[in-house]
C-alpha cells in the first residue's frame, strides 16, 4: 500500500471528512484531495503533521503499521 493509501484509511477509521482533515492540516480541501489521490507528493512538515493529528510515527504511516483513533 502507498503512503496516500495510508492517509486515506486513516481518515476514514477515524471517521473524519476530507474537509475536516484538511483543516485540521491547513491545507485546502483540493490540496488535501491531491495528497489523498496521490497526486501530489507529501512535503515532510505536512507528513509530520499527519501523525500527529493521528498520534503515529511517520513509519507507522509509511509501513501501513498503525492502529490509531482520536
Amino acid at each position: 500500500m502507498l503512503v496516500y493509501d495510508n492517509v486515506k484509511n486513516l481518515r476514514l477509521k477515524n471517521e473524519l471528512t476530507q474537509l475536516e482533515v484538511a483543516n485540521s492540516l491547513n491545507l485546502s480541501l483540493y490540496g488535501y484531495q491531491k495528497i489523498e489521490r496521490g497526486l501530489s507528493d507529501i512535503k515532510l512538515s505536512t507528513l509530520i503533521s499527519i501523525c500527529n493529528l493521528y498520534n503515529i510515527t511517520p513509519n507507522e504511516l509509511i509501513y501501513n503499521n498503525f492502529s490509531c483513533s482520536l
